[in-house]
């Protein structure tokens, strides 16, 4: 065995090197690709070769735009020391969907009293959607006072994640009014009539007038005008109608024939209006045998008249439309005994 003293060695001694997870950022939203992870490296002798298990060509201490999954990454220092972390979980929420969607139709048409009820599952809450406001909420919503028509939304989660939801609310038909002229009125008469026809909303109906509280579906002895009508159906809808009576002047017809009885005792014309007159007879030599405002009796002189054909002229009057007009009516007829 040879003795001897070797030279003074030099020994260095690299500082600690460890890897750390510094940050993982879970995926926002579900199949998204927004996830993160940041390491930290301390000691070791930089430059550093890192190496992703999803991508080979990485080589910075974060990974950006990752989906949910397991990574893995080695970092090697220049003294060729190796550390690796395994099994680093990138998590994301379940997929936010809708579970299920209620709509509640309009009490009546055109009321907007409509209610969609929603439930979402997934994501990650608070939700917020906005309508008239912002509406904040966990898993389920209820929203009131909708009018008929369609909607589109969009619930949003805490990470930003967008659900689309569509719907409709319905109603029920509309009540709709049809108000006929059933009947003229006479010239400065209280007699015209009108009539009121519903058609949709759900039966039975009850009516209203604006004119002595009718409750009928006919308004009766009412004079010219505008009359408001109000339809209820059985679901409590409203609809309102209106309708006009017009005036039309009086309609006279002159009898062919005269047979003086208790049931028909004086020869006038028949009229719808009550009408004020002056009616003339002549006899069939032209002779004046009866002048008056009332009809004739068929007598002369205090006696029967002879049977036979005799020709009248009448005359009545009436104002229409603000109009003062007289009409004139002539002919003939026949005395029957």
């Amino acid at each position: 065995m040879c003795e001897g003293a070797s030279q003074e060695l030099q020994v260095s001694v690299a500082d600690v090197f460890e890897v750390n997870l510094n940050e993982v950022i879970p995926v926002a939203c579900f199949g998204a690709a927004t996830g993160e992870i940041a390491l930290t490296i301390v000691g070791g002798v930089a430059p550093f070769e890192i190496t992703w298990s999803h991508d080979s060509d990485l080589n910075t201490a974060k990974a950006s735009n990752l989906t949910a999954g397991l990574y893995s990454v080695m970092v090697k220092d220049q003294l060729g020391c190796v550390q690796e972390l395994k099994d680093i979980e990138v998590s994301e929420p379940a997929l936010l969907e809708l579970l299920a969607i209620n709509m509640i139709e309009t009490s009546c048409f055109g009321k907007a009293d409509g209610v969609v009820e929603i439930q979402v599952v997934g994501g990650t809450p608070p939700f917020t959607l906005a309508y008239q406001g912002t509406n904040t909420f966990r898993n389920e919503l209820r929203i009131n006072g909708l009018a008929r028509g369609s909607y589109a939304w969009e619930v949003v989660d805490a990470g930003g994640c967008i659900l689309p939801i569509s719907f409709e609310i319905n109603s029920p038909e509309a009540l709709i009014l049809e108000v006929q002229l059933k009947k003229p009125a006479c010239p400065g008469e209280s007699n015209g009539a009108l009539f009121v026809s519903p058609e949709g909303g759900n039966g039975p109906y009850f009516f209203l007038w604006n004119y002595q509280a009718i409750l009928e579906r006919e308004l009766i002895g009412a004079p010219k005008g505008e009359y408001e009508v109000a339809v209820t159906d059985g679901s409590g809808c409203v609809s309102l109608g209106t309708g006009e009576i017009t005036e039309k002047a009086p309609e006279v017809r002159m009898p062919s024939g005269f047979r003086p009885s208790s049931d028909f005792p004086i020869f006038e014309g028949v009229s719808n209006c009550e009408i004020n007159y002056e009616l003339v007879i002549y006899n069939r030599w032209g002779q004046l045998i009866y002048s008056g405002k009332t009809g004739w009796d068929g007598t002369l002189d205090g006696k029967m008249a002879s049977p036979g054909t005799y020709s009248y002229q009448m005359v009545y009057s009436f104002v229409l439309e603000g109009e003062f007009k007289v009409i004139e009516k002539r002919g003939t007829f026949t005395l029957i005994r």
